[in-house]
């Protein structure tokens, strides 16, 4: 049977119009599920620095600096300050610009790179991930309109707790008023939420989410169980162990510059190095530095240090330096401002930073990780 010229183009005008089909689906297929897996990481846990602002509540610069090594990828909303002796290894992204200064890894041919006038990243104010879960199991710690502070101290699947009325001395089980324990299974994904201000240390089992609506201070360490000595302080990179802290309470305000801190805090107690314990441990490692495996965030506020031995502190260290060792993370920071960790007041006071990202999280959140948008 003959085909016709008709015939033939209709024929020929189906087949085109089936293969624009396929490729507009093939081109919607890669707009909505293909582009999201290639697009930028969007949780909490993606960066080992998430940040919303480079400068402290006083207008001041947080510089990366000589004795910074960054061993994970960085993000930022704001404009990055980079001083020389500063090393990144990890890609370094801003929605900003980066300031550098010479012989800092900016300087000169870039490695391992970076991007800036990225995209914007909002931050959540609340710790959803942990409220809702609470509500069904987990922990409630009511601190009765912020009459009360607890502590917990951690050991393994297994929290101590205390309660005492805020603004009186704790050491968190001497003078402070014991409330009992809980427990948890080791496989177990366990919230604990905190209605106001919370201490606490310790070396835990599990998947544990901790937030607070105040301020959470680390007294001593806080890390995996199976984060030692003998694996230099990191998780295993096949541990299902993990620490997640979240503070959502407001930084104070600016002009208010003899408030403390808020935010989570590496408390300024002896086990942390209080008074220069890098110089005189006494006691060796228990003394002198202070180990953190954990997710930290700081929703509206800063991770920083306690008692900065500057003029505007209530506390100031008897000696004239204050440099309290060596601070071993691992793991991963998002904060509303950069907090300092290290200040060269008084001739250096604070910590030397070891900071390692925790690689698990690089291609699926941590739990009780925090979504962010762009």
């Amino acid at each position: 049977m003959m085909i016709t010229i008709e015939e033939t183009l209709v024929v020929i005008r189906q087949k085109l119009l089936r293969y624009r089909a396929i490729i507009l689906f093939t081109t919607l297929f890669t707009c909505v599920f293909a582009l999201p897996l290639l697009a930028d990481p969007n949780y909490s846990s993606s960066y080992l620095y998430l940040t919303q602002n480079e400068q402290t509540r006083y207008f001041e610069y947080v510089w990366y600096r000589g004795r910074d090594t960054v061993n994970g990828p960085v993000r930022s909303n704001h404009d990055i300050g980079v001083h020389s002796g500063a090393i990144f290894n990890g890609f370094v992204t801003t929605s900003g610009v980066i300031t550098s200064r010479t012989g800092s890894t900016f300087a000169g041919l870039p490695h391992p790179g970076y991007a800036e006038h990225a995209l914007y990243y909002s931050f959540s104010p609340r710790a959803d991930s942990i409220r809702r879960l609470v509500r069904y199991y987990g922990r409630y710690l009511n601190t009765e309109s912020d009459r009360y502070t607890y502590g917990l101290i951690i050991d393994s699947c297994t929290a101590t707790y205390w309660r005492w009325r805020t603004g009186t001395p704790s050491t968190m089980g001497i003078e402070s008023e014991a409330m009992g324990s809980f427990s948890w299974r080791w496989i177990d994904t366990y919230p604990i939420y905190c209605d106001g201000r919370l201490w606490i240390k310790g070396v835990v089992c599990g998947r544990l989410g901790i937030a607070a609506s105040g301020s959470i201070r680390i007294m001593d360490d806080l890390r995996c169980i199976d984060a030692t000595a003998a694996t230099n302080w990191l998780i295993p990179p096949f541990s299902s162990n993990s620490i997640t802290l979240i503070s959502e309470v407001n930084e104070p305000y600016y002009y208010y510059r003899n408030t403390p801190n808020t935010g989570i805090l590496i408390a300024n107690t002896w086990e942390n190095g209080r008074d220069n314990g890098s110089t005189y441990p006494l006691d060796s490692t228990n003394r002198r530095d202070v180990v953190i495996t954990a997710q930290l965030i700081a929703l509206r506020s800063s991770v920083t240090f306690e008692d900065q031995n500057d003029t505007a502190d209530a506390y100031q260290s008897l000696q004239r330096s204050d440099e309290r060792g060596n601070i071993y993370f691992h793991g991963s920071i998002m904060q509303y401002r950069k907090g300092y960790l290290h200040r060269s007041t008084h001739g250096g006071t604070g910590y030397i930073k070891v900071m390692r990202y925790d690689q698990r999280w690089r291609n699926r959140p941590a739990p009780f990780a925090i979504p962010i948008t762009n």
